[in-house]
């Protein structure tokens, strides 16, 4: 329903295999349900497990991931990219959580925030998280193409590396 759907829409369209991956363990569950609809997949993995089961084997799916709006489910699987140390793209300006979350993994320290050095990606949020041996990076803009760029661009969105050889607190 909403933005995923109609992003995988256009993915299909254009050639692009998409697969969904359902809450429900079954087309009827899925249906009916949930509410979801059919069209513009390749595939549907009917999970079994409700949202958080969903949301667990969404995230092991994929490399990197687009946050557009989103509510508790969206939280929690931002919540699993970091843990996982996955990139994420945050669309500012879309509502929900997306537009919190800046705040919200700084005041909570769990990310630092910097700027993109790259002048070709300001003026670009790119917060960090170099714990626990992981490395991931939230970066954030107002303009979907231009946020997918920065999100697949790994030399322009590097850390700033402080003496020590770690990001910085913040910039």
């Amino acid at each position: 329903n909403g933005y995923p759907h109609a992003a995988a829409l256009g993915a299909f369209r254009q050639g692009g295999r998409v697969t969904a991956i359902s809450p429900a363990g079954s087309l009827e569950e899925h249906m009916i349900t949930y509410g979801y609809p059919v069209d513009g997949y390749a595939e549907i993995v009917y999970t079994g497990k409700g949202w958080t089961g969903r949301s667990v084997l969404l995230v092991e799916s994929v490399d990197k991931a687009v946050m557009v709006q989103g509510g508790k489910g969206t939280l929690q699987e931002a919540a699993l990219m970091l843990c996982a140390g996955k990139d994420l793209g945050v669309l500012l300006g879309s509502g929900g959580v997306s537009d919190y979350l800046p705040g919200f993994l700084r005041g909570a320290g769990i990310m630092d925030n910097w700027h993109a050095s790259d002048p070709r990606f300001r003026p670009y949020l790119v917060q960090t998280n170099h714990r626990e041996g992981r490395s991931s990076r939230v970066i954030y803009h107002d303009h979907p193409v231009l946020l997918v760029q920065a999100l697949f661009d790994e030399e322009g969105l590097a850390a700033p590396e402080s003496e020590a050889g770690t990001p910085p607190a913040s910039r």
